[in-house]
């Protein structure tokens, strides 16, 4: 399958905003990290498992939906993905609203 120029400039977009933003949100963690100790009362080794919680879920369903983008699609598997992410982050951004 050959790609045009303007599909591989948007597939390449597309792909580093994602690394970029899986990247952030790990960031955002080690960041936020003493607001939540001090909200919940936690220790810094308690604190720690959140950060090691947050790689190992990561890394735990790299493989799976590996094969479920193999099966069904690695676009559709990408954008709902990112679709999941997105409602994540609203999510995350409402509950510091209120």
């Amino acid at each position: 399958m050959d790609l045009s120029k303007r599909s591989k400039q948007q597939i390449f977009i597309a792909v580093t905003c994602a690394s970029f933003l899986a990247t952030y949100i790990g960031s955002a963690l080690n960041v936020a990290l003493p607001a939540v100790g001090l909200d919940l009362g936690m220790s810094r080794g308690e604190l720690s498992y959140l950060v090691t919680l947050y790689l190992l879920s990561s890394a735990v369903l790299l493989v799976p939906f590996g094969k479920l983008s193999d099966l069904y699609g690695k676009k559709r598997i990408f954008l709902g993905g990112m679709i999941v992410f997105l409602i994540y982050c609203v999510m995350a951004a409402t509950a510091f609203a209120g």
